[in-house]
């Protein structure tokens, strides 16, 4: 029985549902409008997405109990009810997060990410409203990912789409959220790896930890030229220590490449380089063992895991224009601001903090 209404989207409106007569049964359900729920290549890909995603089984992402159809016809999605708040809503009400709290809570996101991308899944769309934390008996932050992307991922192709053999992610369409997305998201969503994922995770840990975005701005079309032109200014130390900064710049480079190559390594440099804190406050290698302990099985932290900061310190090349910048409404010239000539920053090299190889015996 649908109880109430949480929220309504263009794809479809969330609901949360209850049985009838039995007690501490709610649910959340996600239907589809009718005119997606009617679609055959919608359809088609509702049902293998979610088939797909029900075969996630990780204790940090949300998982699909049922998924059907109507009686009236339209599609339907049922998950786990959490009681808790989103990321997004902890930081407007509480703030900033301390070094070793952003850990704990990235430490599980990351876990969670990196079992998606084992099984072949992108999210495209992290952000602080997909990641839930719900207080538990042995984890008073407990992380759930939510929203893999099934409803952003059938947007894409919208009734009339190319048919079930069709792409899976039409190219000039950017998924995502401006503000998190990585740069070779912008007109392509067929871009997005497992690295758009890191890229955007880095993002999330920042304002975990400043409180404000990496490039200061949330408009999209500012936020393209600077996520291209600029690297982040580096916060104060008691923001974001200095090995903390160097990993997370790593994970904001423009290419690819040049950021750390899976979840695994950049959760593994992040708790190398976060000592404990006596006598209470566990080092990032013991919070590892603890929440990721998956990621410790034959690892080793080595020189390459924290790439060498002076190939990061220099500013991108001006891309202009930008491929795809009809999907974003970019206009054909860069602002005043970007006409100007690039100059890369001086090189400097990392620094190293105590307990920055706790863990390198793995």
């Amino acid at each position: 029985m649908i109880r109430s209404k949480l929220a309504e989207g263009g794809m479809g409106a969330v609901y949360v549902a209850e049985h009838e007569r039995l007690q501490n049964t709610r649910k959340i359900v996600k239907i589809l409008l009718p005119e997606y729920s009617r679609n055959e290549v919608i359809r088609h890909r509702f049902e293998r997405e979610a088939t797909a995603v029900s075969r996630l089984k990780h204790k940090h992402i949300i998982t699909i109990d049922d998924f059907g159809t109507l009686d009236d016809g339209q599609l339907f999605l049922m998950m786990p009810f959490l009681d808790g708040q989103s990321l997004d809503e902890y930081l407007r009400h509480h703030g900033k997060f301390t070094q070793h709290r952003t850990l704990h809570i990235g430490l599980q996101v990351c876990s969670a990410l990196h079992h998606a991308h084992q099984a072949g899944f992108v999210h495209r769309d992290l952000k602080p409203g997909n990641i839930f934390i719900t207080p538990a008996d042995d984890n008073p932050y407990r992380v759930t990912l939510i929203d893999l992307g099934i409803a952003r991922d059938l947007a894409a192709e919208g009734p009339g789409g190319s048919g079930p053999s069709g792409p899976q992610t039409h190219t000039g369409i950017s998924m995502g959220t401006p503000g998190y997305m990585a740069v070779e998201q912008y007109g392509n969503a067929g871009n997005a790896t497992p690295l758009a994922d890191l890229y955007a995770m880095a993002i999330v840990m920042w304002e975990m930890l400043t409180g404000r975005p990496p490039w200061g701005v949330h408009d999209e079309r500012v936020l393209y030229f600077k996520q291209m032109t600029e690297r982040p200014e580096r916060p104060p130390e008691h923001e974001i220590s200095t090995a903390w900064a160097s990993i997370l710049l790593a994970a904001l480079a423009v290419q690819p490449s040049d950021r750390p190559q899976s979840m695994r390594a950049f959760a593994v440099a992040l708790a190398s380089a976060t000592p404990a804190i006596p006598p209470h406050v566990p080092s990032g290698a013991d919070m590892l063992a603890s929440l990721a302990k998956e990621f410790i099985e034959r690892a080793a932290l080595t020189d390459e895991t924290v790439r060498n900061q002076s190939h990061h310190d220099r500013v991108a090349p001006m891309m202009w224009p930008p491929r795809e910048t009809h999907a974003v409404g970019l206009p054909s010239t860069p602002p005043a601001q970007y006409a100007a000539p690039i100059v890369p920053r001086t090189a400097s090299g990392p620094t190293k903090q105590p307990g920055a190889n706790a863990i390198e015996s793995g």
